[in-house]
């Protein structure tokens, strides 16, 4: 059995995800936190959890914060649900060693793949919406017919694959992608043509971005 703790200040949020963990085999529920983040803090170092799902904005939290309890906890997994957010914040904590990423919005079939990704694939997972907001010029994010006909469902990944499809979002060559990841320039390669199969494009610059901004958004996006 793993160990699933519930982080949520929402009473709402907290109990829906308390049944929806019940459905899954091969989890045990264990006390579910809410209040302040020491209690988190407490939690984690008496019950040790295999994984965490936390509602960041309940707890108030700044990246930092939360990048510090990463550090303390490495065996801990970390899912973080959010309401949607600027480009900076994702950058942030797309820094950290999250695992998971959804919004407040996702819907249950989504919130069940990325917890089998990260629980028992070791695969990250990030919500279509969040990796859109990360690659969204100005004229786009600011259009609401656009950000709706945006796909919620995830894209698994692992974490090379992560690393590679920011790095391409922020419009550097594979020579630079390589120099930056300290890999090679045929692993780079070899990752970018994996990337593009995934989202159903042959073009090789600015792939992530050329997906959000020609709607190649249906199904399973990021």
């Amino acid at each position: 059995m793993v160990k699933v703790l519930i982080a949520d200040n929402n009473f709402l949020s907290r109990t829906g995800l308390e049944l929806l963990l019940g459905e899954i085999r091969g989890i045990e529920l264990i006390p579910t936190v809410c209040g302040v983040f020491k209690n988190l803090i407490a939690q984690t170092k008496i019950s040790h959890p295999h994984l965490i799902i936390l509602n960041y904005d309940s707890f108030g939290l700044q990246i930092k914060e939360l990048n510090d309890f990463l550090i303390r906890h490495p065996n801990t997994k970390i899912i973080i649900i959010t309401d949607i957010k600027d480009k900076n914040f994702y950058q942030s904590l797309l820094d950290t060693s999250v695992w998971g990423y959804l919004l407040h919005e996702c819907d249950k079939p989504e919130i069940i793949d990325c917890i089998h990704s990260v629980l028992f694939e070791n695969k990250r997972f990030v919500c279509g919406k969040i990796l859109a907001a990360l690659t969204q010029e100005p004229e786009i994010q600011n259009s609401r017919a656009y950000a709706k006909s945006i796909s919620c469902n995830g894209f698994v990944f692992s974490k090379r694959e992560c690393d590679i499809i920011r790095e391409i979002a922020l419009g550097f060559s594979n020579k630079e992608i390589a120099d930056r990841l300290n890999i090679s320039i045929h692993t780079v390669a070899t990752h970018r043509k994996k990337i593009m199969a995934k989202i159903g494009t042959n073009n090789s610059a600015g792939v992530v971005l050329f997906a959000v901004k020609n709607q190649l958004i249906t199904g399973s996006y990021f």
